[in-house]
């Protein structure tokens, strides 16, 4: 009806199997990509996109498949769990960098960005592991690392296939990974960083670790900003390169320094528990679909 609002999922299909378009305001969560909904979301022509960060800036997929949505994209930030907390005092943790999250592979996206991993941020860290020792502690996993010679990775569906089934009936996914309680890990270092996607979205790992106290390091793209944060205030920047992410934590890491770092970890820790936790988020959202329903039923 007129004042209803209809919220829908871009993943399913289904979804858009309307004979006509409901009389109500239509939003959409745009959090995966799946350019074969792109003409039949287009034909429904939804009120609201929204995701955790502002696919119409920067995504090469978005421009590509999406341009024809030229009203506001909103942003709903990540939630943390109850269960991150700050509890350890900030003089006692590590001085160095803690780096987590998962590396996936997803072979849809290579035509657009050359190869299947959506997150490499986070490979590049696993790759340079070594090197960034006296940096960064890096637990980052491959989602195929327990599958056998970690097929996931590999252009032959069957195989994967194949590995997806074994791995779930016969050994696990990501023992390791899974092995160690993240809220103490964050706990245990002054910096974290949890490398963003490459279709521009960061992860939710970064308000987990900042709700833990940790000063968080993210790429200064304008990702961040979207959730009103400022790179040295809230979070510390860098360009995304190697030879940077050791400079900025190299800085940080000088006893000079301490007193800075710990005021941009306590800074973003206050502005994440404030802002990114489930009931603000809940009623900004719910909020803002009621201000886009009011402006429709006025035309």
């Amino acid at each position: 009806m007129k004042d209803d609002i209809l919220i829908m999922y871009n993943y399913y299909t289904n979804q858009y199997d309307f004979k006509k378009r409901p009389d109500c305001l239509i939003a959409i969560s745009h959090i995966h990509f799946n350019t074969s909904n792109a003409d039949k979301m287009r034909a429904i022509d939804p009120d609201v996109l929204y995701n955790e960060a502002n696919f119409s800036h920067g995504s090469i997929i978005f421009d590509k498949f999406y341009s024809w949505f030229n009203k506001k994209f909103e942003v709903i930030p990540f939630v943390f769990a109850d269960r991150f907390q700050n509890v350890k005092p900030f003089n006692e943790r590590q001085n160095k960098c803690f780096s987590t999250g998962t590396v996936t592979y997803m072979h849809n996206i290579t035509p657009y960005y050359g190869d299947p991993c959506a997150q490499p941020a986070r490979k590049q860290i696993m790759t340079h592991k070594e090197e960034l020792l006296p940096f960064v502690d890096c637990y980052n996993s491959d989602y195929a690392e327990d599958t056998v010679d970690g097929l996931l990775k590999a252009n032959n569906v069957c195989a994967r296939i194949y590995n997806v089934v074994y791995s779930k009936l016969f050994t696990g996914r990501q023992k390791k990974y899974y092995s160690f309680n993240m809220v103490e890990k964050f706990n245990d270092y002054k910096m974290c960083l949890v490398g963003e996607e490459i279709m521009g979205i960061p992860g939710v790992g970064f308000v987990e670790g900042m709700a833990c106290g940790c000063a968080y390091i993210g790429q200064n793209k304008g990702y961040y900003e979207d959730y009103g944060m400022q790179e040295g205030v809230h979070y510390i920047g860098y360009d995304g390169s190697i030879a940077d992410l050791k400079d900025k934590i190299a800085y940080y890491q000088m006893p000079e320094h301490q007193e800075e770092l710990e005021r941009i970890a306590k800074t973003g820790c206050e502005f994440v528990r404030k802002n990114f936790c489930g009931p603000v988020i809940a009623e900004k959202f719910i909020n803002i679909l009621l201000q886009y329903l009011s402006k429709k039923n006025e035309k």
